[in-house]
């Protein structure tokens, strides 16, 4: 499947959330053509490629993705179909589901991990397309231990710090103090004493998904809200010596308690603002997202 495929999607009740996750995920081509030729009797997979194949055959339709969202709910149990969720959370899980399936395939023996290209092999498919790599590094200010752990994640998820990703992605790996109820549990201390710690990236994928996080609690009322500041959004990033180009925008639209979500994507893959595709749930249209590129909640960019 290629970017020139596009389909709307059918709300069931709320799901403009669930779909508008599911387009950014179908604008990443090399995942899907991965996905259309695995060979694995997993519930999930064939969900996908049925899917696949339906969004192909109706490109400029419309169709359902019922059986997807109804497999959701395993993923979330907290998810009830008809109630709104978070759109960057369907992102992540599917994705993360996938990885854990072709993982357990290959160690079961029923899937060969075979090489795709240069070191990617088929286990680590999943990280080479969507992983981001963070490194979290804590130093105990007592006795100056410090301690380190990697991970793998998904999505990369961005506090509002900062007036362009830019500034987000310099802010995110700066230096924060753990004091009062954050402080670190320090091995050599054996007591909860305080740090300083600092998350850096250190290597990101082939699709970059940046969550921009705008719903927030406040401690102070008690309460969550909507951050609806712009962040100036460039369409093209540069980020561990990677460049990337923006393909897809996740827009919500509304407050903390309600909205809508849309995805807008750059079908012609240029730095101009118009001639976008809108594709909100079962509609599709065309549009200038100009007065729109600087409000996003999830955007998608490609290497």
């Amino acid at each position: 499947m290629n970017n020139e495929y596009y389909c709307g999607l059918a709300n069931h009740g709320n799901t403009c959330f669930f779909n508008s996750a599911i387009q950014s995920i179908l604008r990443c081509s090399v995942f899907i053509n991965f996905i259309s030729n695995l060979e694995i009797e997993d519930e999930l997979i064939i969900i996908m490629k049925d899917f696949i194949n339906d969004y192909k055959k109706n490109s400029n339709g419309s169709i359902s993705l019922s059986k997807l969202i109804k497999y959701y709910t395993k993923l979330n149990p907290d998810y009830r179909i008809g109630n709104q969720d978070d759109g960057d959370e369907v992102i992540v899980k599917i994705i993360g589901r996938i990885d854990d399936i072709i993982k357990k395939e290959i160690k079961e023996g029923r899937l060969k991990n075979s090489t795709i290209k240069g070191e990617i092999t088929v286990e680590k498919m999943m990280e080479y397309l969507f992983g981001v790599k963070i490194r979290t590094t804590t130093k105990c200010t007592k006795c100056n231990n410090s301690s380190i752990y990697e991970v793998v994640e998904f999505m990369l998820k961005l506090p509002i710090k900062g007036d362009t990703i830019e500034e987000l992605l310099k802010n995110y790996s700066t230096i924060e103090q753990m004091t009062g109820d954050e402080q670190y549990d320090c091995n050599k201390c054996e007591k909860k004493v305080d740090a300083l710690r600092i998350d850096t990236v250190m290597k990101t994928p082939k699709y970059l998904h940046l969550n921009i996080k705008r719903f927030e609690f406040n401690k102070n009322y008690k309460r969550s809200s909507k951050n609806d500041e712009s962040v100036i959004c460039k369409p093209n990033l540069t980020i561990c010596n990677n460049t990337y180009n923006l393909r897809g925008i996740v827009h919500h639209m509304g407050s903390y308690n309600g909205g809508h979500y849309i995805y807008n994507y750059n079908k012609n893959k240029n730095t101009s603002s118009e001639d976008w595709i809108c594709l909100d749930d079962s509609r599709i249209s065309t549009k200038n997202v100009i007065n729109e590129v600087n409000k996003g909640y999830v955007y998608l960019y490609v290497k």
